[in-house]
């Protein structure tokens, strides 16, 4: 059982495994999302004896039993509701428990039936009608009794499943039923339980199809699994109302709760994070400072982890109920606006984003056209006390990012609410005291060293490698976690040499069809920034600043007189200004108290292929 420190939570969600599974191996990492991502709910996960498990203990249970014993659960522990969630058999079993409950009639210190306590029963990949066993496994195992088509155990939880309770509340056909919703999840490429079986009775509205097989469907890669993300939703649903009060009761009836809904719009690789955990407390409480200033904003160069940091302290604010509503914009996936104007955000699309924030914050849209002023109308008319975050990601620019943050403030979402950002370099403002802002840094070697054996953990050599043998690592990416990733993710999948991906890493094919390691580096890391600075500069200024940094050898550092001769630009304002757009952009670094300047070795070799070989940025 995996309890919420410091109360008691109202809802319990029991997750049952199937046949020879266990508690923990079967699900992956659901149990972990949904504990993270349902704030007033513990976690129960059932365990019982089946296939080889129960041939090698002497006295075993059967199904009936088991499901006895989930019933008492039910029965005996203090929550006001449970959400069932049963794999295979465990679906089955789940169903059992239910039927047990119909049967006794048992009743709680209130007088309500306790049956009426079980909010929804999500049947993963559940055999209903059981499925087609080899006649020896069916007739000498207990599993194999209870799993084969239309057995006695399956067609007795049918008929009481149909005969007595209905999860449609306007069915209406002279009999009293209990309502109880049920979902299930079906999968294409299952080879154990077929289609009819695993919908057998359920509404299609109520039903999710997923690519996957029997079991992957329930071991979600991140969050945005859609058989995850279908899961939270129906769960969230199912208890509305009574349970969540301090999240649902903001929620309309079928629609993703206000504080969770933003985890889809946040793309982002949702992993261990490593050398930041100070870093992130100090960002959430600025951001849950009330009195603070009203904006915050992560800057830092291209593959950094500003998104990561975002998204971390977006959900320790939420574990802090420090909000009442939180929204998600990614500028970078906006979509383009036929109705943006030169006083608008230049890079991200204004009325998208307008509209991503004003869905999530649950603010009543009707339409594809809204504007700023409508959704600030609509937060003017919030109930007193509401207290909203909104993380606008992927700002490239620094025009971007502060004509963003001014735009959301004179919308309405400045104090008491918090605007969070994320950038390629700190917010410019008359007021300083308006925004804090973060730096997002290159991990530390240490740092860099744990995320290799994190990242390699399945892999003998790596878990065993010594620093020494992985410092060509750090060399290259000198601790930035998207090319640290990238190289052992490489080295994993292709089985090539950490010397030879890294090699790899500087190669373009000059194919368009197709994509290197060395294509995606630059275009992650650099191409929105080269963008960005052409745009902002002209591309001529903005060509010429950067073929001067490949005039000397890589790693040369030059001071601004060497630039500006260099480039020919001369000391010019028009040089100024692409010099100082280019920092801001991090694909220049200052140094020796902004006397000196240098590029990545990544980005001078791009910058040499690309240059050289007349090809565009």
């Amino acid at each position: 059982m995996h309890r919420r420190p410091g109360h008691g939570a109202r809802t319990l969600l029991m997750l049952v495994h199937g046949l020879g599974g266990r508690r923990y191996s079967t699900w992956g990492r659901t149990p972990e999302f949904l504990f993270e991502d349902l704030v007033d709910v513990d976690i129960g996960l059932s365990d019982y004896s089946s296939g080889l498990r129960r041939w090698r203990r002497a006295a075993s249970v059967d199904l009936a039993r088991h499901a006895e014993n989930l019933a008492d659960t039910i029965r005996d522990l203090p929550y006001e509701r449970f959400v069932l969630i049963g794999h295979s058999m465990g679906g089955l079993l789940c169903q059992a428990a239910v039927k047990d409950l119909l049967d006794s009639r048992v009743r709680d210190a209130n007088g309500a039936l306790v049956v009426e306590r079980v909010a929804a029963v999500f049947l993963m990949a559940t055999p209903q009608a059981g499925v087609r066993v080899p006649t020896p496994l069916a007739r000498l195992t207990r599993d194999g009794r209870v799993l084969r088509v239309h057995s006695r155990f399956v067609t007795e939880l049918q008929r009481r499943f149909n005969d007595q309770l209905t999860t449609d509340p306007a069915r209406s056909d002279g009999f009293e039923r209990i309502l109880l919703p049920v979902y299930a999840a079906t999968a294409s490429a299952d080879r154990w339980v077929d289609d009819l079986s695993a919908r057998l009775g359920i509404p299609r509205q109520r039903i999710k199809t997923a690519r996957g097989t029997h079991t992957s469907i329930i071991k979600p890669a991140s969050r945005h699994d859609d058989v995850y993300q279908w899961l939270l939703g129906r769960i969230l649903a199912s208890l509305e109302p009574p349970a969540l009060a301090t999240v649902l009761s903001r929620s309309r009836p079928g629609h993703t709760s206000v504080l969770t809904a933003w985890r889809r719009y946040a793309i982002v690789d949702d992993d261990r994070l490593f050398g930041v955990k100070d870093k992130i407390a100090t960002m959430v409480e600025a951001v849950d400072d009330s009195a603070g200033s009203w904006a915050v904003s992560i800057f830092g160069g291209g593959g950094i982890g500003k998104t990561a940091l975002a998204f971390e302290v977006a959900k320790e604010c939420v574990r802090r109920t420090s909000f009442s509503r939180v929204a998600w914009a990614s500028a970078m996936n906006a979509a383009p606006s036929t109705h943006s104007d030169a006083s608008e955000p230049a890079t991200a699309y204004w009325r998208d984003v307008v509209r991503t924030i004003a869905r999530q914050l649950d603010l009543r849209v009707h339409h594809d056209d809204l504007s700023a002023e409508e959704l600030a109308e609509r937060l003017s008319a919030l109930p007193s006390g509401e207290r909203l975050l909104t993380i606008v990601d992927n700002l490239e620019s620094v025009e971007d990012a502060t004509s963003a943050v001014q735009r959301l403030h004179e919308m309405g979402l400045g104090r008491p609410h918090k605007i969070l950002v994320t950038t390629r370099w700190p917010l410019l403002t008359e007021n300083s005291s308006l925004v804090t802002s973060f730096e997002a840094t290159n991990l530390d070697f240490d740092s860099t060293m744990a995320l290799i054996h994190y990242l390699g953990r399945g892999d003998s050599d790596l878990r065993a490698a010594d620093t020494s043998k992985l410092e060509s690592v750090y060399s290259v990416s000198r601790g930035n976690p998207f090319l640290v990733k990238l190289i052992i993710r490489e080295y994993l999948t292709t089985h090539r040499s950490l010397d030879r991906v890294i090699h790899d890493l500087k190669q373009f094919s000059g194919e368009e069809n197709r994509r290197t390691l060395g294509e995606q580096v630059y275009t992650t890391l650099y191409l929105r920034s080269v963008d960005a600075l052409r745009r902002l500069c002209g591309s001529t200024n903005a060509d010429l600043l950067m073929a001067a940094f490949i005039s000397h050898e890589s790693g040369h550092s030059f001071s601004q007189d060497d630039l500006a001769r260099l480039s020919g630009l001369g000391s010019t304002a028009e040089f100024q200004y692409t010099l100082r757009a280019a920092c801001q952009l991090s694909l220049v670094r200052a140094f020796d108290f902004k006397q000196r300047y240098a590029i990545h070795s990544l980005l001078y070799d791009f910058l040499l292929l690309i240059l050289a070989g007349g090809k565009p940025y």
